[in-house]
């Protein structure tokens, strides 16, 4: 069929048909990005809590992330998120962002179709019916699992169902609440899986976003995507050193122990220890907040981490409350609800722990000593552990009714020349003083030889008469502290084995002992002596979790030299059999001369006359 125009030329019909088509496609969005698309078109509902015209950057941590999803490289993001943070709102703005502008095969992705179903009905379409969008889906092509439109559809889908995960491609792919996805759809495998070869048709250009708030570790998918990702963490600036940040739980510090006393909830600085209140962190809805990714070479897979420390909608008043109401709340319930606090405030993954330990227990308690050694102190120890550059030592002070953290540092040096060594010596020997002039010297030190054991076998060798002792943990969590002493093949010395598990287990149960309790645990705060926050958190660093039945000490810091070394500076009083009351006992000079010579009295009668009044046992 022809159409005449002007009364002289004809044109096809086909050439009508394709200046129409051109024309509808004229009619979509120009391809703007998701932050400029929801800035200038997106409304929310009525339900929703600020309801109306959305402005992104109400929520400053979601601005990167609206606008860089449409980067051509992405191909992927993982978003590790605490609950209520304006996840789920992103993903609605994505997806009508592209009925309007890119129109394509979606899928939506839920644990289960009832959840799909939920979701459908509760949030997706009354957000639909408040935009524009609502013009573009087709009332004939429109349920509540399948919206389709001019160039594309949405499918919501539940991941529980195989069959839902093996239907037609899509360009994207939304997998919301990834963690409590099913980690296998029956004999087709995993879920996740299946669903990104939904996505191979457009290589290229697909991309899938993945949501969650964290379960539990060793099971949570969204932190295998996390951590297969750019891992970006959102930092603000101390409102008094400046130093960038993420806000973390254990900072958060308060006045009050219920839920109706708390008050005074401030930030403690990691960098230089200032307390500032939740308005000056967030001064100006977070302005200066940034996103700092660790791998960003990693740009096809941009992943997120962030808590409800850093809502622009919840406050650490609310965060707060609700965590001593768990902590006063019955132990019947207790569990459930730290571990839902756990993964949805603090974003963090849940551990069915048996000991956790918690470094600002340690932190919190340090005290101002008046001297060097308080006056309680009757005997001193070391405990050094061995890396492979370096030492770290802790001297510990003993005495009738508690213990006392008197000296931590670290020594750096190659273990194959005798420089540190020499160091090692002039600490050791060193005479630490009371208030009064008077002084004790170490009496024993136990060092690890995990590191170059001969060179420690040496130097314990040449130092028996000073009790220095080479030791080395059982790999026996139960063992007896004392588990065993053999001597050297060359006899110059006895290798000790100690059992760490059982020594932890002690440490750890002695941090619960009150102040002014026989045992408490006693920690400097004066300057130089090094139980600085990176110590406590060293000595606190390992906890006891049940792993499928089997009992085993993990770590939970980075760095644990600080456990050791308190552990093998208890280790001298077991291989001597010390008594430390009997030896608070004894005079001030005869304290010394038994840290400095091993025994009081310059002959064996004496020492043996000593000995048999119990100052060991």
């Amino acid at each position: 069929m022809e159409i005449e125009v002007g009364g002289s030329r004809m044109i096809p019909q086909r050439t009508i048909n394709l200046v129409r088509g051109c024309l509808e496609l004229l009619e979509t969005e120009e391809k703007t990005g998701v932050l400029e698309w929801a800035q200038a078109n997106m409304y929310l509902p009525s339900i929703s809590s600020e309801s109306g015209k959305m402005d992104v950057y109400r929520t400053p941590y979601m601005a990167e992330i609206y606008a860089r999803l449409e980067e051509r490289a992405v191909r992927q993001m993982s978003l590790m998120f605490g609950a209520q943070m304006a996840k789920t709102t992103f993903l609605i703005a994505s997806i009508f962002r592209n009925i309007c502008v890119d129109p394509c095969p979606m899928i939506f992705a839920m644990p289960t179709e009832k959840m799909a179903v939920k979701f459908s009905k509760e949030k997706l379409q009354p957000t639909i019916d408040v935009n524009e969008v609502r013009k573009r889906i087709l009332s004939s092509d429109d349920t509540i699992l399948h919206k389709g439109f001019k160039g594309g559809f949405l499918s919501l889908i539940g991941t529980k169902i195989a069959s839902n995960l093996a239907m037609s491609s899509c360009k994207y792919a939304y997998v919301d609440e990834i963690d409590r996805i099913e980690r296998s759809a029956g004999i087709e495998g995993d879920p996740f899986a299946l669903l990104l070869k939904r996505l191979m048709t457009y290589e290229g250009e697909s991309k899938v976003i993945a949501t969650g708030t964290p379960t539990e570790k060793g099971k949570s998918n969204i932190e295998k995507q996390y951590l297969l990702s750019s891992q970006a963490i959102w930092v603000l600036p101390c409102p008094h050193c400046g130093e960038y940040q993420a806000l973390e739980w254990p900072q958060v510090k308060w006045e009050g122990k219920t839920a109706d006393t708390v008050g005074d909830i401030r930030y403690e600085c990691k960098a230089c220890g200032a307390l500032a209140p939740e308005s000056a962190w967030k001064k100006n809805n977070q302005a200066a907040g940034r996103w700092l990714h660790k791998i960003p070479e990693r740009a096809e897979h941009l992943g997120y981490y962030i808590n409800q420390l850093a809502s622009s909608i919840r406050t650490w008043d609310s965060i707060v409350k609700e965590w001593l109401k768990i902590q006063n709340s019955e132990e019947l319930d207790k569990k459930e609800n730290l571990k839902v606090f756990i993964n949805t405030v603090i974003a963090e993954l849940w551990e069915d722990v048996i000991m956790k330990n918690d470094y600002n227990d340690v932190y919190k308690r340090r005290e101002k000593y008046e001297a060097e050694l308080p006056d309680e102190v009757c005997l001193l120890t070391m405990g050094v552990d061995v890396q492979k550059d370096w030492m770290e030592y802790e001297v510990i002070g003993w005495g009738p009714t508690g213990i006392w953290g008197i000296e931590h540092r670290k020594l750096y040096g190659n273990l194959e020349e005798k420089t540190i060594w020499e160091q090692l010596d002039l600490f050791r020997r060193k005479e630490y003083k009371f208030r009064n002039g008077e002084g004790l010297f170490i009496y024993g030190t136990a060092i690890d030889t995990g590191y170059s054991s001969q060179r420690v076998y040496d130097y314990a060798a040449a130092r028996k008469n000073e009790r220095v002792y080479a030791t080395k943990g059982s790999n026996d969590i139960h063992a007896p502290v004392m588990a065993g002493a053999t001597d050297l093949k060359d006899k110059s010395c006895k290798l000790y084995t100690i059992g760490v598990g059982t020594l932890k287990d002690t440490l750890y149960s002695m941090i619960d002992i009150p102040e002014g309790s026989e045992g408490y645990l006693h920690f400097p705060k004066n300057n130089g002596r090094g139980y600085d926050e990176a110590y406590c958190k060293g000595l606190m660093s390992e906890h006891k979790v049940d792993d499928g039945g089997k009992v085993k000490w993990e770590q939970h810091y980075k760095r644990n030299e600080p456990l050791d070394c308190r552990n093998y500076g208890t280790v001298p009083l077991y291989i001597n059999g010390i008594n430390v009351k009997k030896i608070a006992e004894l005079t001030r000079a005869q304290q010394k001369e038994l840290s400095q010579y091993g025994y009081i009295g310059y002959d064996a009668p004496q020492r043996s006359a000593i000995i048999d009044n119990g100052i060991a046992e």
